[in-house]
């Protein structure tokens, strides 16, 4: 389920919304954001470039950029990922 005041930016890359995912209400999701079965994503909560796995959790004031979540995984209020990115990332 989207609630309302969800911003959705596929822009070049497609943004995916699993079966059972509940996004927002006033979330974000842009480019590249991909949200597996049973995902929820709350309020002020912002996905770029991100894959969650599913059953994962980013409940609210949350960054997930160029990440992966595991599968049942939850981010805490107001934390940020990736917090530094190396040089060396594996990440397109």
């Amino acid at each position: 389920m989207i609630h309302p005041f969800t911003h959705i930016d596929g822009g070049k890359d497609p943004v995916l919304v699993g079966a059972g995912a509940l996004v927002g209400p006033f979330a974000r999701l842009r480019p590249g954001a991909k949200l597996g079965e049973q995902v929820h994503i709350g309020n002020f909560v912002e996905i770029k470039n991100a894959t969650l796995a599913k059953g994962a959790k980013a409940n609210h004031l949350a960054y997930v950029g160029d990440a992966t979540l595991a599968s049942a995984s939850t981010m805490a209020p107001a934390a940020s990922l990736p917090i530094t990115m190396a040089s060396t990332s594996t990440r397109p």
